[in-house]
């Protein structure tokens, strides 16, 4: 009985693993060889998924392997999305400067204008073409010309602006005012434009300052100031730091008139001052006014000076004394 199991368990797994039978036992006479075949047969055919289990990993194993892949596969995306952006924003910085340049202006050596106004009670920042940064007080206005950066390097100022000019020793940065000049390579300055003053502050670098066939060089805290009725023409030693504190909303003024002061607020605030008498427009002040603060505050300390008042009418301001 032992003999016919096992010849018929080895009969099995020679049919199972495609072995050639031995001839003699071709057609052998086993009692429930059929039926031990078909359960056989069914464990035999799951033999490869049950040898997979053996080679799972663990669940902690399994993700460290699969967080690793992650990592690797957004790093890859993201430098993608960058190239991807990088090449968008040149598209769009190549076709707006096609767009002023050519497009505008079909025939290139014609020369034509744009100007850039910064509002009364706002400061305006803008980066030329050349890299240099200006800013611009509330009411003032620059303009320049599209062949700015090519061979030459010009604007013109109305207002006060403080400029922060990208250096370049071949080609000049002029800022024309009036028929002043100031000429640099790369500077910081502040300049101002207004109908009876023009002053020019440096806070680095070098300036040359010309005016009626006459030029003055300026060192770092230095100012130039020029009456525009007479042409004469000052230089002395400044805080410089002072008169570019504008862009940081504080205005310092030292024995300034009030008429000159009053032109400031009127800016700042976008109000019109209205003097009662003349003679108060000469009156002196020293001190510091906040843009931060409301003007009726900038007002009061004024006031306590005790040597003018402000009445509000409508939308102006009357002074008096």
């Amino acid at each position: 009985m032992k003999n016919n199991d096992q010849h018929k368990f080895e009969l099995i797994a020679s049919i199972l693993h495609k072995e050639e039978i031995d001839t003699e036992h071709e057609k052998p006479e086993i009692t429930g060889v059929d039926q031990d075949f078909s359960e056989a047969g069914k464990v035999y055919s799951v033999k490869d998924q049950v040898a997979q289990l053996g080679k799972l990993r663990s669940e902690e194993e399994a993700w460290q392997r699969l967080r690793s892949k992650i990592s690797v596969k957004r790093a890859i995306d993201w430098k993608r999305w960058l190239s991807y952006a990088a090449v968008f924003v040149g598209a769009v910085f190549l076709s707006t400067a096609f767009h002023f340049f050519y497009l505008n202006n079909q025939d290139n050596k014609i020369e034509v204008f744009a100007s850039v106004s910064s509002p009364r009670g706002q400061i305006t920042s803008l980066t030329l073409f050349d890299g240099t940064t200006v800013w611009l007080n509330s009411g003032s206005t620059l303009k320049y010309s599209n062949q700015f950066g090519k061979d030459r390097r010009e604007v013109s100022l109305e207002g006060e602006a403080l400029f922060e000019v990208q250096k370049d020793l071949e080609h000049s940065f002029i800022v024309d005012m009036d028929g002043s000049e100031i000429k640099v390579h790369g500077t910081i300055f502040n300049a101002k434009n207004y109908h009876t003053e023009k002053e020019v502050v440096l806070l680095e670098g070098k300036i040359e300052y010309s005016s009626r066939g006459k030029k003055v060089f300026l060192k770092p805290n230095e100012r130039v100031t020029e009456d525009k009725n007479t042409g004469a023409t000052t230089i002395d030693q400044v805080d410089a730091s002072i008169y570019s504190s504008w862009i940081g909303g504080k205005i310092y003024f030292d024995n300034e008139s009030l008429e000159d002061l009053s032109l400031r607020l009127e800016r700042w605030y976008d109000m019109e001052f209205v003097f009662e008498k003349e003679n108060i427009k000469s009156y002196k002040f020293t001190g510091v006014i906040n843009k931060d603060k409301s003007l009726d505050y900038s007002l009061r300390i004024i006031q306590l000076t005790n040597k003018v008042k402000f009445r509000k009418e409508q939308d102006k301001i009357i002074i008096t004394e």
